[in-house]
């Protein structure tokens, strides 16, 4: 694959299949997940992971973070069920939403298992942060694909941003998502070298409070 920054997957181009990888952040190679795509049913794919068909037609998400990259890309119209859906403020998901056209799954830690099955996604993308989730546990039983997602780990932005690629292979849109993630990285190194090249260098402190406790990020990132 292609990957510059992304450490936490990896894809693997074969003649008659995509192979997705999804590593540990926590443990170094690591793979905690493995997906093959596939354009025709008819393709024989190995046993040890689990079987996509590509484009997918239809996603669930239970992170608000999966939102930006499937409008990134215009697939918004197949994303039919998401968490937290109070949370979100993309523009074409608060229309959707108002349309009916989007299945509330009730809150990211305590998804709603009926609603998982009401709704029969194609992919049920996950973000992992549970480490392991019964409830996608159960939705992978009942024979719903679970795709886990860790771009939130990534140690870098550009890591982060990277992951619209694994998005592009699963709406079969590859060009594009290179194309939308080139973009990204040559603003944000042009940003970079602005920010590294100002005589004015400020101290900020980053994080967020919660409950009294006022938390920052850790060193590695």
């Amino acid at each position: 694959s292609s990957l510059e920054f992304a450490c936490n997957f990896n894809i693997e181009h074969h003649e008659v299949y995509t192979k997705l990888s999804i590593l540990s952040p926590w443990e170094e190679n690591k793979v905690l997940n493995t997906y093959y795509l596939v354009k025709n049913d008819s393709v024989t794919v190995p046993t040890d992971g689990v079987r996509i068909k590509v484009p997918v037609a239809n996603i669930a998400v239970n992170s608000c973070s999966h939102v930006a990259y499937i409008d990134a890309l215009s697939e918004i119209e197949k994303l039919i069920a998401s968490t937290d859906p109070e949370y979100v403020y993309n523009e074409n998901f608060r229309d959707l939403l108002g349309e009916g056209k989007i299945e509330n799954l009730g809150g990211a830690y305590d998804m709603n298992f009926e609603k998982i099955l009401k709704v029969n996604p194609q992919v049920l993308m996950v973000t992992g942060f549970k480490g392991v989730d019964n409830m996608a546990i159960r939705a992978q039983e009942a024979g719903v694909p679970v795709l886990y997602n860790y771009e939130w780990v990534e140690k870098t932005v550009l890591g982060r941003a990277e992951w619209i690629k694994l998005f592009g292979e699963l709406f079969d849109c590859r060009d594009k998502a290179d194309s939308i993630f080139n973009e990204i990285k040559t603003e944000y190194i042009r940003c970079a070298e602005l920010a590294n090249n100002t005589t004015n260098k400020p101290k900020v402190l980053s994080g967020a409070p919660y409950k009294g406790t006022w938390y920052i990020p850790g060193g590695q990132t």
